[in-house]
């Protein structure tokens, strides 16, 4: 009886398993680059930042590295309008693996609150105001910091030059931080739920 009731008590979690965690790195690697490819034509609204943050968060840490480092690699080497140069290459990834990050301690976080239910509902006031702060936050330092490492090797250092090209920008990071928080707040509990049925996955 005592073993049987070891037995029930032991949480079986996928994530323990190397085929499991290879397989979700794999798949969702290619589709966090398929679906920014898929919105790439519409200027300033994409999906692949709220899924980066939703595997770090969903997958844990190393998976959502993982994912991260391989996803932006091919997404910015085979962008459409040319690959990145190293500098921006690496201030991507950077950005993009914190965002990762972000994920897993955002979930960290909510895992033992009271009101985090991911297989119930997720659309509750303080997960959506937590989930909305980080998507307009991170795409509001993304926008300056990719701005900076874009253009970086290119102009001079000197006010005259850059205040110019961060006017210019302020349309584009205007609609990439509100659509951003946007899709964090709406679209992103919907997601974890649907995963947290799936995988059942109780902790990292």
């Amino acid at each position: 009886m005592e073993k049987e009731s070891l037995k029930s008590d032991t949480k079986f979690n996928l994530l323990d398993r190397d085929s499991f965690n290879v397989a979700i790195i794999s798949v969702f690697s290619a589709l966090t680059v398929l679906v920014g490819y898929l919105l790439y034509a519409i200027p300033n609204f994409e999906l692949f930042s709220l899924m980066l943050f939703f595997c770090g968060f969903s997958f844990g840490k190393k998976n959502g590295l993982f994912i991260s480092v391989i996803s932006v690699t091919i997404f910015c080497f085979l962008n459409p309008m040319g690959p990145s140069h190293l500098l921006l290459f690496a201030t991507q990834i950077s950005l993009y693996s914190i965002l990762s990050l972000l994920g897993f301690f955002s979930f960290k976080y909510l895992k033992n609150k009271e009101y985090f239910r991911p297989t119930e509902d997720l659309f509750v006031l303080r997960v959506l105001i937590l989930f909305g702060a980080v998507g307009f936050s991170w795409t509001f330092i993304y926008d300056i910091i990719a701005t900076i490492g874009g253009y970086l090797p290119f102009v001079e250092l000197s006010f005259e030059v850059w205040i110019p090209i961060f006017i210019a920008g302020i349309p584009f990071s205007v609609i990439h931080i509100v659509s951003n928080t946007l899709l964090y707040i709406f679209v992103l509990p919907a997601i974890i739920q649907i995963s947290s049925k799936l995988f059942k996955i109780s902790e990292f």
